[in-house]
């Protein structure tokens, strides 16, 4: 590559910046890199042609026509060209070019400007020019650039710029565009990820083979750059990280993520917040497997159609969301579409919707299928949400957040730091019920103080009259294999079979008349010896009487 006499500083030698001041050198330009993380300038300097380091700032903007920042935010950014004593700002020359390629606010950009005319410096042209598509894109300068500023400046810049991107715009409006535009595009993208992440935890916690998931979401309209890039590395975790969970929160505040120390890490460890805490490669180990004998059958009536049908409809809000607030950022809609739809952030809804959504003004009308698949939605709602069949026996799970891997089909999901509030609706609830069975994972605390806590309201709201009729209770704790303390005089022929009697062809059917009452009307409450643990040992398999199991969540309790 023939060299460029045009020398450039570029300071941020991070997971993307690395890649671009790379990209530079090899295609000839002569580049001094600065980073405060010395292993980062020592690999620059080994693995370039005539790269160079500085141990400043300052030292670093010292006779270049170019000075770009790529550091992770403004807050690095200020210090980097103001600092009193090695600041870029005081060593650049008369007239070079400060290139923002880092993301920040459109008001920071302004805020540099500023800050540029009051320390005497109104001669350095300023551009914002922030950068997106990861790391891979960054290392062969195939980026998409949004470059604002005056046309003389983004004019001097243009070798520069084209040379680390496949798609440079220019953003009209001056100063600060690009940083509109950029924001605008990492809204998709943020949403994207988190989309996918989502959407496979659900999965895998649904019990559902991942992998054909993943196949049949990726062909479908559900689908992303993001969800296509992402959730091969949900899969196997063994892949090289595609790009730092601190890459995307710089721009997008996934809190929780950053919270639990997961930023060096690879940004589909996103998913882990939609997995059990002790499970968090899920996705990867329901991959070519599913817990249901029935590929169609999961928990809570999930298909992996429900989940492309949910998909869609958060790609549509996006599109809604973002597509207005590009209005009122005053950023060219024309534009936008371009690139977004070559960028990160696009997905199939946004290039196939985009068009309709914008002639009724970012209403969903246009979309002929909107209708269909909120309907659908709203089925798989109502039958989430329904109350079960009629019966004489409730079951009541108290599980927390350990509320994984299966529940005993027509079971109640209440948790127990729910319990306080939950208790007097529930005795009214019940109150006609011939049996009360409450668990948790083990049965050991939070299945008896339920109980216990159930009985004590119960014979409170009876002493008031609030129940009418007075109902003597019984409290047993059944230590049988399994079993809620069934036997013969109950109608139960199985020990543990809590939703009914078998009939000739060994299908459950449920007590549901006054016959099958207990002849003195009074009300048994039971704990489920050795909780769901227990349980699904026994029965996790039987779909007539556990829904959702995931057996790889149980394997080594």
């Amino acid at each position: 590559m023939a060299p460029h006499s045009q020398k450039v500083a570029f300071a941020g030698l991070g997971v993307m910046g690395y890649g671009m001041a790379a990209h530079l050198v090899k295609s000839g330009f002569v580049v001094t890199g600065f980073d405060v993380h010395q292993p980062a300038l020592e690999r620059f300097v080994r693995e370039g042609d005539g790269a160079s380091a500085a141990k400043t700032p300052k030292e670093a903007a010292r006779d270049v026509e170019f000075f770009i920042c790529m550091v992770a935010n403004s807050v690095q950014a200020t210090p980097l060209l103001f600092d009193d004593e090695i600041g870029a700002v005081r060593g650049l020359k008369e007239n070079a070019s400060i290139i923002m390629c880092s993301t920040v606010a459109s008001a920071y950009i302004d805020e540099i400007q500023c800050r540029l005319k009051e320390e005497g410096r109104p001669d350095l042209r300023l551009i914002d020019s922030p950068v997106s598509g990861g790391a891979a894109r960054a290392a062969d300068g195939s980026l998409s650039i949004f470059a604002s500023g005056s046309r003389d400046h983004l004019d001097n810049a243009h070798a520069i710029l084209a040379c680390m991107s496949e798609k440079l715009y220019r953003i009209p409006g001056g100063l600060g565009g690009g940083s509109k535009a950029k924001l605008i595009h990492q809204i998709f993208a943020g949403i994207n990820i988190a989309m996918a992440s989502e959407a496979m935890g659900l999965a895998a916690v649904a019990g559902l083979d991942t992998q054909d998931v993943f196949e049949k979401l990726k062909a479908s309209k559900a689908s992303s750059w993001m969800f296509e890039k992402r959730v091969p590395h949900m899969l196997d975790p063994d892949l090289p990280r595609y790009s730092a969970m601190t890459i995307i929160a710089k721009d997008v505040l996934y809190l929780s993520a950053i919270s639990n120390s997961w930023g060096p890490e690879d940004d589909c460890v996103l998913v882990r917040l939609y997995l059990p805490t002790s499970h968090g490669e899920l996705v990867a180990t329901q991959a070519g497997t599913s817990s249901s004998s029935k590929s169609s059958s999961l928990n809570h009536n999930v298909t992996w159609e429900t989940i492309r049908d949910i998909m869609i409809a958060v790609h549509v809000a996006a599109i809604t969301e973002a597509m207005s607030f590009c209005e009122y950022l005053d950023v060219d809609q024309a534009l936008m579409y371009d690139i977004v739809s070559h960028a990160a952030g696009t997905s199939r809804m946004f290039e196939d919707s985009f068009l309709r959504m914008k002639r009724k003004r970012w209403g969903v009308g246009g979309l002929e299928d909107a209708k269909k698949i909120v309907e659908r939605l709203i089925l798989v709602r109502e039958k989430r949400h329904s109350p079960p069949s009629p019966s004489q026996i409730a079951i009541i799970d108290v599980r927390d957040s350990d509320h994984v891997g299966g529940h005993i089909l027509s079971s109640t999901h209440i948790p127990s730091t729910t319990l306080d509030h939950k208790i007097p609706e529930l005795v009214r609830t019940l109150k006609e019920k011939k049996m009360v069975v409450f668990h948790c994972s083990l049965s050991q605390q939070r299945g008896p103080g339920a109980g216990l806590a159930y009985l004590r309201e119960k014979e409170r709201m009876e002493r008031g009259g609030k129940l009418g009729g007075g109902v003597n209770i019984e409290v047993e704790k059944d230590v049988a294999e399994g079993g809620l303390g069934m036997d013969e005089n109950q109608g139960m022929e199985k020990v543990g079979d809590v939703t009914g009697q078998e009939d000739e062809d060994g299908l459950v059917k449920k007590i549901d008349n006054d016959e099958d009452r207990n002849a003195d009307g009074e009300q048994k409450v039971y704990v489920l010896d050795g909780g769901f643990v227990k349980w699904q040992e026994l029965y996790g398999n039987d779909e007539r009487l556990t829904e959702g199991y995931v057996p790889d969540i149980w394997k080594d309790y």
